[in-house]
């Protein structure tokens, strides 16, 4: 960065999995915090943007939908570490925009990876049966969305804190239920179960969700619905995994 002199910096990387971060706190904080401190040292110094993604998360889970101002409570290892992180990017002096997101979704080039729609699309097309929490409420981020949010950032140089995700909230279940309307799938594969049954229900916020305001107004942020998002995410995987 020092040879190249960037004007921004968008900082994606992370370490994501809720149970990884619990197994492993000195690589999550490496990871998700001193990264963070690394790259504050350099954009203060060469007066670079920079964006930084962080989630939904940050909260505990049962007083969603969240705006910006509202106050983070985590509830696992994660989102701990991405608060940590927003608290040095906001008491530092570089110019910096911090984009919450959540339950990201879309095609993707890593075959090694997957997301929501992928997993349940990839499943219900082989005709698997698959379990699905219904107790779960998010407004899932399609990843166009927040690639466009990453954008406007940039291009207004935006500071503090932005909240980005569709608007309509799901159940994990209504979500998948969803998928499987689209792609014409038997819905019968898909069964109900409780965050409880597979040790979700502690380490997860139930109800997340985002109020969209700031960002629309500050940014021009217009998200995409996950209904509309399905057949644009159906002509990319026709085109892109030929």
């Amino acid at each position: 960065m020092e040879e190249f002199q960037p004007t921004h910096i968008l900082h994606t990387a992370a370490m994501t999995a809720v149970e990884a971060c619990e197994q492993d706190p000195a690589l999550c904080q490496k990871l998700n915090v001193d990264v963070v401190k690394l790259l504050l040292e350099t954009a203060e110094k060469n007066n670079i943007h920079l964006t930084f993604l962080s989630t939904d998360f940050v909260f505990d889970g049962k007083n969603g939908p969240y705006k910006e101002i509202d106050e983070t409570n985590p509830c696992n290892a994660y989102g701990a570490s991405k608060v940590a992180a927003e608290q040095i990017i906001l008491a530092s002096s570089a110019k910096a925009a911090i984009l919450r997101t959540i339950l990201v979704y879309g095609v993707i080039a890593d075959k090694k990876r997957s997301n929501l729609v992928l997993w349940a699309k990839s499943k219900l097309g082989a005709h698997e049966a698959i379990k699905v929490v219904n107790d779960q409420w998010r407004m899932p981020t399609w990843v166009d969305d927040l690639a466009d949010a990453c954008i406007l950032c940039i291009e207004k140089s935006a500071t503090g804190i932005y909240h980005i995700s569709s608007e309509k909230m799901y159940s994990v279940l209504e979500a998948v239920q969803e998928i499987a309307d689209y792609w014409g799938y038997d819905k019968s594969l898909i069964s109900p179960i409780s965050a409880a049954e597979i040790g979700q229900s502690e380490n997860r916020p139930q109800k997340t969700g985002f109020i969209l305001d700031k960002a629309k107004k500050e940014l021009g942020y217009r998200p995409t619905s996950f209904r509309d998002s399905l057949p644009l995410i159906d002509q990319q995987i026709k085109f892109y995994m030929k």
